[in-house]
């Protein structure tokens, strides 16, 4: 895997506080440059962080335009669709020292029938698409799939 040889650890996890993804690169970008597959147009010099988690977990790509990522009491944009097991996050340029940190991409602060709506789908539909790489704990059970 491309991410295992950048020293990458792909890390996410579904806890008391939602779904958390880790942010595992940052860097700034200038007018015009590419985001992966997406030019990034406008706003230069924009900010960008890659969170460990795409649509491999089950992370719809639809959502880049109508959802967000949370933070330290602020939403945070998609930079751009996610990727397969990666997404970029668009940052104000002064934000620092977020590599390393998590981003709720779903919890309290991300409801799950507006992401899911963001994504077009219904949340049962959204919640049955995440993948099995996340744990479920199931309500009242100390059951743990």
């Amino acid at each position: 895997m491309i991410f295992a040889r950048l020293g990458w650890r792909l890390s996410f996890r579904f806890g008391r506080k939602g779904l958390q993804a880790r942010v595992v690169s940052e860097r700034a970008l200038e007018e015009g440059e590419w985001i992966g597959y997406v030019q990034k147009i406008g706003e230069a010099p924009s900010h960008v962080a890659i969170a460990a988690i795409g649509y491999t977990h089950g992370l719809p790509r639809r959502i880049q335009k109508a959802s967000y990522a949370f933070r330290r009491g602020q939403r945070i944009k998609y930079a751009a669709p996610p990727w397969m097991e990666i997404c970029p996050l668009g940052l104000p340029a002064d934000w620092k020292e977020i590599l390393g940190e998590e981003v709720e991409i779903l919890g309290p602060n991300v409801p799950p029938h507006e992401l899911a709506r963001a994504a077009g789908m219904v949340p049962e539909e959204f919640f049955v698409r995440l993948s099995l790489a996340i744990p479920r704990k199931i309500l009242g059970s100390n059951e743990v799939r």
